[in-house]
């Protein structure tokens, strides 16, 4: 399968690698990354400076946006990002901290908490892959004062990439290997950015795409 975002997903790949080096592969007692959260804010912080960087140099188009936790409708969905340009949803992101567990074992909490996310993608990727006229959409409001705002739409398409990040113990799997029972993934453009944690406290970055392994940044 072809990446549809080759461009965005280097961006992706920069921010991760800084995200895991600068705030979770620290020495001292514990790294800045210590929840879901803590994850979520720092990588928005580094995919913003990637993108913004990519943009001044000529490497991507301007006008990237990234929205946290946007309602993707008509299905109601909340992923926890959504990366736009223009008027279009370039790509959906879930993102997960579980540093104990590992990926190629069974902990049902974790475990479910990542089938969740690839429902998530699933739902959104069956719709765009439809052929009817309610296709899904984000629309992003501005309040102006009472019973007035402004609101921009913001439409998906058949080159929606999908992305998932997890800081997890190690694992050589894809989650496409590790989740064969979503079938629909077989099909979806898909880019893994993980962080596999080590005994000694820190994490190595890995990547898949469409489920096979791809070099680091």
């Amino acid at each position: 399968m072809k990446n549809p975002r080759s461009v965005l997903t280097i961006a992706f790949k920069r921010a991760w690698e800084s995200t895991i080096s600068k705030y979770y592969n620290v020495d001292g007692p514990s790294p800045a990354i210590n929840s879901e959260a803590a994850l979520q804010a720092y990588f928005l912080v580094e995919l913003t400076e990637a993108v913004h960087t990519m943009e001044i140099d000529g490497d991507m188009p301007s006008g990237t946006r990234v929205f946290i936790e946007p309602t993707i409708y008509p299905r109601k969905i909340i992923p926890d990002m959504i990366v736009c340009r223009n008027k279009s949803v370039i790509a959906v992101v879930e993102l997960k901290y579980f540093p104990r567990v590992d990926m190629a074992e069974s902990e049902k909490n974790a475990i479910s908490g990542v089938e969740k996310d690839l429902d998530s993608f699933e739902r959104v990727y069956e719709m765009t892959q439809a052929d009817t006229e309610t296709s899904p959409s984000f629309i992003h409001e501005r309040y102006l004062g009472e019973f007035s705002e402004k609101s921009e739409k913001f439409e998906f398409s058949r080159k929606t990439l999908f992305i998932w990040g997890g800081v997890h113990k190690a694992s050589s799997n894809s989650l496409k290997e590790k989740f064969p029972s979503h079938a629909v993934l077989q099909g979806m453009p898909m880019f893994e950015m993980h962080a596999n944690t080590r005994d000694d406290g820190k994490a190595d970055p890995s990547y898949f795409f469409d489920g096979m392994k791809t070099d680091a940044v």
